[in-house]
């Protein structure tokens, strides 16, 4: 019986003990019965092995290794696969049903001209699971969709694998963006034929590196860098990157993680190192950090002001000092929660940690990054 061609999924995964499992059942309960099944893991430290030992006699290939990001495992995905069609399926993604690959597949059965099939992505978000749908359009609007800064789904994106062969592997300087730009190049290629079908294919938990703010101006920046590679066009980052935008993302998480986990995000602290806080800073921020903390239980001994009009104020109850008294008093604090807004917060980082170099620092949204991940500072 012609099975049809072979798709080789390929699953990306580190640390993803939580996640990797429904990947796993999602890929092996597939209709379609010609897939080669590819895991490369980044050599995790935690249970993912052992969740994916489970499954070894079911999956054709297994790698776990150090490797240098997601593209990089991507890459040896993609060489170690023997699949007339590739489809990239990380850990937390996962198929809306077993008949999915059954459809896409009869596409290129159907057209063997076809060098790509791309589908609907739908989006669930970690905190409220509110669902979204997210489809690129069509070749006639794949130039103004880049240009407006739209990334491609790959999760969605199923292509042949000479299209490889002939634009190439992925490039791993880019740490966000690689995938949007080996798919415009199938999609702005003339001689690359490709359809859309009206399908959602995949599920995306928006968890990952694409979905958090303190990543937003590195995918950005990268999305333009490609813009200008294959469409010459002179797109500067600063014309679509705003850093009070990117600030009310971090505030919307913050907002969305209390009002649905009711849980303040200083819960991504450990609480068995981290108890007693400082806030440096006296502002908005700083005022909701300490108003976070109280929810979370964690002390708050002081607040750190260089303005030198704050120094003998008190806010909620709690001193004002200015940032020679952290290193007067290291044995009152355990950790320094930094409140500001701007994009200096990195500078601020560096030189507290000259002061304090023994003493962590962690600006609130770092926390933001951490709930949204569902990790932990330790």
């Amino acid at each position: 019986m012609n099975k049809g061609p072979k798709i080789s999924i390929i699953t990306a995964c580190y640390n993803s003990e939580q996640t990797i499992e429904q990947t796993i059942q999602s890929v092996l309960g597939q209709t379609y019965e010609n897939i080669e099944y590819i895991i490369i893991d980044g050599a995790s430290t935690d249970r993912t092995m052992e969740v994916v030992e489970k499954y070894r006699d079911k999956i054709d290939k297994i790698v776990s290794e150090p490797d240098e990001g997601i593209y990089d495992a991507f890459n040896k995905g993609v060489s170690k696969s023997t699949g007339t069609i590739v489809h990239f399926l990380n850990a937390g993604d996962y198929y809306l049903d077993n008949g999915v690959l059954e459809t896409i597949l009869e596409r290129f059965k159907k057209d063997s001209t076809l060098d790509y099939v791309h589908g609907i992505l739908k989006t669930i978000d970690p905190i409220t699971r509110q669902t979204d749908y997210y489809n690129f359009p069509t070749n006639t609007d794949v130039k103004e969709s880049l240009i407006k800064g739209y990334a491609i789904p790959h999760p969605s994106f199923f292509v042949k694998k000479t299209c490889f062969d002939k634009f190439g592997y992925f490039n791993t300087n880019y740490k966000i963006a690689a995938d949007t730009r080996l798919m415009a190049k199938c999609l702005l290629d003339l001689e690359s034929q490709g359809t859309f079908i009206e399908k959602v294919t995949t599920v995306f938990e928006k968890d990952g590196i694409s979905s958090d703010p303190s990543y937003e101006k590195l995918r950005i920046q990268e999305i333009f860098e490609i813009v200008n590679e294959l469409l010459s066009k002179d797109i500067q980052i600063e014309q679509v990157y705003s850093e009070d935008a990117n600030t009310m993302n971090y505030l919307k998480i913050w907002n969305k993680h209390l009002l649905c986990n009711k849980r303040g995000i200083t819960s991504s602290l450990n609480k068995n190192v981290y108890n007693k806080a400082v806030i440096f800073g006296t502002k908005d921020i700083a005022q909701m950090l300490f108003m976070d903390c109280q929810q979370e239980n964690i002390n708050v001994i002081s607040f750190i002001d260089n303005n030198y009009f704050n120094y003998t104020d008190k806010l909620f109850d709690t001193t004002v000092n200015n940032s020679e008294w952290l290193i007067d008093n290291l044995e009152l604090y355990d950790v320094c929660l930094l409140s500001v807004e701007a994009s200096h917060d990195e500078e601020i980082v560096k030189e507290l940690q000259k002061k304090i170099p023994t003493k962590k620092i962690v600006t609130w949204k770092q926390l933001v990054s951490k709930v949204l991940k569902g990790t932990e500072i330790s």
